[in-house]
């Protein structure tokens, strides 16, 4: 399929899903933690928890830091080396390896830096894949066939939206609009995850600024200590569930000092989600400014353009597989 992609698409940004390679690493690493020892379980949750956090980390500075982070992991796994289970550990050691080139094409401090508009795993069609089967054979003609997928997509993309926006919303707990959400037009989802962000905002502080020709680059820091939050949504299978860490509305790691625009932000959620950050309102708020910059929503979020959604969606340059 790689090759595919390069050869008929050649100018696709090939990215790989996040859900498929933590299975993987349930096949591949997993047996390394298997046996009696109480601690073996500990020991695998620690050994999870540092990868996800190593593969979610989406701060752009953090790429320099990747290589230590990943020493450290390696480092849990050569401590479940021994004499009966060499086979098993050569081969976690040959599917990291293979993991660590790939690096860039799963971790989140570089695949954030493109568009995809919060999608971050292939679960959407392959949802669509597996209802596809239900009702497809040898005799379906394309015309129904077609239907069907149009129906399917419009039904589940209802669906993903209403939980997503749930989600969102009952992380905006404001009782009253801000000033900057009464100016933006944008679909209800899109609205929800901006009311999110301006929620979390007000734990954040503008600590720094410095003037860049122009321009100005805002040093941002959180005001209390990051932790960790993974909150599915209500329903659905845990394949289907999208959570805040994946709407960028979890705060992850203690190192929260981010590098911020009026456009931008070095936790990189922007240039994924087409949409204003935390970090962006913080400086907004700081600036006393009430319109949110045309350049940091892209027009796919903006209800003046909800008719060229269906056509615009397919041009996304994105293929995570």
């Amino acid at each position: 399929m790689a090759a595919a992609i390069r050869n008929v698409y050649p100018s696709t940004i090939h990215l790989l899903c996040t859900f498929h390679i933590g299975q993987n690493i349930v096949k591949h690493i997993k047996p390394l933690f298997s046996g009696r020892h109480e601690n073996l379980c500990e020991s695998w949750n620690a050994f999870l928890n540092s990868w996800w956090n190593l593969c979610k980390k989406q701060d752009s500075e953090s790429r320099d830091d990747f290589d230590q982070e990943w020493k450290e992991l390696l480092a849990l796994v050569q401590s479940r080396q021994n004499s009966n289970n060499e086979k098993v550990f050569h081969s976690a050691q040959l599917f990291l390896r293979i993991l660590y080139d790939k690096r860039i094409q799963w971790a989140s401090r570089w695949t954030w830096q493109h568009l995809t508009l919060g999608a971050h795993s292939t679960q959407r069609s392959e949802s669509i894949h597996s209802t596809i089967k239900q009702f497809l054979n040898a005799h379906t003609l394309l015309t129904y066939l077609a239907n069907k997928i149009d129906e399917n997509r419009k039904s589940l993309s209802e669906q993903n939206e209403g939980r997503a926006t749930r989600l969102a919303l009952k992380m905006a707990t404001y009782s009253s609009k801000h000033p900057i959400e009464r100016n933006l037009k944008l679909t209800p989802f899109a609205l929800a995850i901006v009311k999110a962000q301006i929620n979390q905002c007000m734990q954040y502080s503008v600590d720094a600024i410095f003037n860049v020709g122009e321009g100005k680059i805002y040093e941002v820091n959180s005001i209390v200590r990051d932790s960790v939050e993974r909150e599915g949504l209500s329903g659905g299978t845990n394949k289907e569930k999208l959570t805040s860490m994946d709407l960028g509305l979890s705060k992850v790691f203690t190192k929260s000092s981010r590098k911020t625009t009026l456009t931008s932000c070095t936790c990189l959620f922007p240039s994924s989600w087409g949409l204003p950050c935390r970090h962006m309102l913080i400086v907004y708020h700081h600036e006393k400014i009430t319109n949110i910059h045309d350049k940091a929503i892209v027009d796919f979020w903006k209800i003046e353009n909800q008719a060229d959604h269906n056509s615009n969606i397919y041009s996304l340059l994105v293929v995570r597989m």
